[in-house]
Parts: structure tokens; C-alpha cells; sequence
């Protein structure tokens, strides 16, 4: 989920293009305004955000988690542990940080 808020912007596109670096050659389901994003192994899914409705990022994150869920249950994986060889963890690397314009 990509915010419309340019600064916030910056920080997820570097996200979603290091997950995109990864060997595993992860697939991905990019939402938002997002016509600047190419990812590969990426679908997008472009939605036209304003900030006059933080709301309408609700029912989108809905999706997305209950997405989540089920195909790792599906999968045999699981979703309180979705990492187990540790390609993934909490700590954040190589974060650029940018100046708010």
C-alpha cells in the first residue's frame, strides 16, 4: 500500500524495490496512486488517493491481511512467523533518509 503523501511516498517505493531485489524473485501486489512504481514480479492496482479520506486505506488493508492469512494457511506457513529462514525480520537496513520539501 503506497501513501499519496510524496515524503512517506520516497521511504515505501525504496521498500517495495529492495523486497523486488530479492533472488526469490517475490511476487507482489502494488495498491495506490502508483503510476511512477515498476516493480518486477509486481501486479499494480491503481487507486486515485487524496488526502481528504485517510479512511478509504481501511477496507484496501482489510484485503490485503486477510489475503495474507489465508494463502499462508493455505501454504502450511505460519502467519505469526512468516519468515522462518529469516530472509525477512523487524530490523529496518539501508534506509535513506530524505529531506521534507
Amino acid at each position: 500500500l503506497f501513501s499519496d503523501d510524496p515524503h512517506v511516498f520516497k521511504y515505501e517505493k525504496d521498500l517495495a524495490e529492495d523486497i523486488a531485489k530479492d533472488l526469490r524473485e517475490i511476487r507482489s501486489i502494488a495498491v495506490g496512486n502508483i503510476p511512477e512504481v515498476h516493480l518486477p514480479n509486481s501486479n499494480k492496482i491503481l487507486i486515485e488517493t487524496t488526502h481528504n479520506n485517510p479512511l478509504q486505506a481501511v477496507p484496501i488493508t482489510i484485503v490485503g491481511q486477510l489475503l495474507g492469512l489465508y494463502k499462508s494457511l493455505n501454504m502450511g506457513l505460519d502467519p505469526d512467523n512468516p519468515s522462518v529462514s529469516g530472509a525477512i525480520n523487524r530490523v529496518v537496513q539501508g534506509v535513506v533518509i530524505y529531506k521534507r520539501q
